[in-house]
């Protein structure tokens, strides 16, 4: 139960941060600033608890209570435990989103695979980590605008942005504001990308 109260404070903090930035930064134009600060309260939130404020009692004081001794009774009951079956349940739901998401990795390394060996070319643009795919079909104009929107992606490494929500959510899915916080940095990312790629088709 430890683990899972930490978890909780952690989704806390978390939501509390978010809420700043929702309330007062999203229409921030400063994207990269943006950026900063979505990437810098995950790791924040998760590092807060840790931080134990300690105070001092200058005196101890020791109370000794009356000791009653009274013949054990053997009493039975069975209950449904709460505690463990919350555990599980939570447990159950992090396991099924961690299989998902190694499900969505094997399916992109998969379709990278098989564009290097010439197949589905005519997959929509998208970029992950270093790897950058532009369809052929694409009119050599807009294919610059779509390589330069691409390479923004992939040279500032968006894609470890939403790794790190991405895992973080399989810790904290019961958090709707983490959700919100995944897309938000998705559209910041996009922001981003057409910023620096306008600027330079403009050169």
């Amino acid at each position: 139960m430890e683990t899972l109260f930490y978890l909780m404070t952690v989704g806390a903090i978390y939501a509390v941060l978010y809420s700043i930035y929702h309330l007062f930064f999203r229409n921030n134009t400063n994207f990269q600033a943006n950026r900063i600060y979505l990437l810098a309260i995950l790791p924040f939130a998760f590092l807060l608890p840790f931080i134990n404020s300690t105070v001092e009692v200058g005196a101890q004081y020791q109370v000794t209570l009356p000791v009653f001794e009274i013949g054990s009774i053997a009493t039975q009951t069975t209950a449904f435990n709460w505690s463990n079956a919350f555990i599980y349940f939570y447990i159950a739901v992090s396991s099924l989103l961690l299989i998902r998401l190694f499900t969505n990795l094997f399916k992109t390394i998969l379709t990278i695979s098989t564009i290097k060996n010439g197949k589905n070319n005519n997959i929509q643009p998208f970029s992950f980590f270093a790897f950058i795919h532009i369809p052929t079909d694409i009119e050599t104009a807009d294919r610059l605008a779509i390589i330069h929107h691409e390479k923004v992606h992939s040279t500032q490494l968006h894609s470890l942005d939403i790794m790190i929500y991405e895992i973080s959510k399989i810790l904290l899915w019961w958090n709707p504001l983490l959700w919100m916080g995944l897309n938000a940095v998705k559209s910041n990312h996009e922001f981003i990308a057409d910023k620096l790629a306008s600027a330079k088709a403009d050169k």
